[in-house]
């Protein structure tokens, strides 16, 4: 339980119990990761809800702004703070040891912001065309991707090397590698791809099959641009595989 407080403290602003945080307890909280996610689904998933029901006049895009919203608001953008860090450091086109200096900048720049937006822009569009269609399943695969970006994120921060050897990521999983966390992110992951294809066949089996490979590119590129993964990196990889997941349904929407 008190794991389970200690990940809703650092990843989302929904107020806590304040207690001393053992060493034990902070470093088991990365595996209620996922429950945090789950906790927005919900959340996204009364949104539709509620627009459905009582904010007919509201239209689908508002709906979309809304899926877009919430993550941020619960979250309070740790997130998307990292995201745009990591494209700022991306599209400096410089040496490894420049880019991890680039995420640690308290400074915004300019690629970080545009990217940042252009990913805001996709995500509205892929739902406002899921949101259209009306079909409750793919909208259900749409929320359930704050669940499953988080289960792989929490997948590659115990199972990928740490690039920078310090910072509140390394603090919570060491050098990453840690056999029996990747064994427990394994395992959800397969009972949570297991729900959405029993859900939707075709669209739980592209979701199961687009979340393995980006778990697989991403730790790929990591090694390569950075040498690892840093708790920013972590952040750019659960926003854009939540953007991915989005476009997925939008597709799915589209050919189904």
């Amino acid at each position: 339980m008190k794991s389970l407080i200690i990940a809703f403290s650092m990843y989302s602003r929904i107020p806590m119990p304040v207690f001393e945080w053992k060493d034990k307890d902070y470093k088991r909280s990365i595996c209620f990761l996922p429950m945090v996610g789950f906790v927005i689904a919900c959340a996204q998933w009364g949104w539709l809800y509620l627009c459905r029901a009582y904010i007919s006049m509201a239209g689908p895009v508002a709906a979309a702004i809304g899926l877009w919203a919430i993550p941020l608001m619960i979250t309070g953008g740790i997130h998307a703070d990292g995201y745009i860090d990591t494209q700022d450091a991306i599209n400096s086109f410089k040496g490894r040891d420049e880019r991890l200096e680039i995420l640690k900048d308290p400074h915004v720049g300019a690629f970080g912001i545009i990217r940042y937006i252009l990913a805001t822009l996709l995500y509205i569009g892929a739902a406002v065309i899921v949101i259209s269609m009306g079909s409750y399943k793919l909208e259900i695969l749409l929320c359930a991707s704050q669940v499953t970006s988080r289960i792989l994120s929490g997948l590659a921060a115990v199972s990928i090397v740490n690039a920078r050897g310090s910072g509140m990521l390394y603090d919570l999983t060491g050098e990453g590698k840690n056999a029996a966390a990747i064994a427990y992110f394994a395992i959800i992951y397969l009972i949570w791809s297991g729900a959405a294809i029993y859900l939707d066949l075709p669209g739980g089996v592209i979701y199961t099959a687009l979340g393995a490979m980006s778990y697989i590119y991403y730790r790929h590129w990591a090694m390569k641009l950075f040498g690892g993964i840093t708790g920013d990196l972590e952040g750019y990889y659960l926003t854009e595989t939540e953007l991915f997941f989005g476009l997925a349904a939008a597709l799915i929407a589209i050919i189904t």
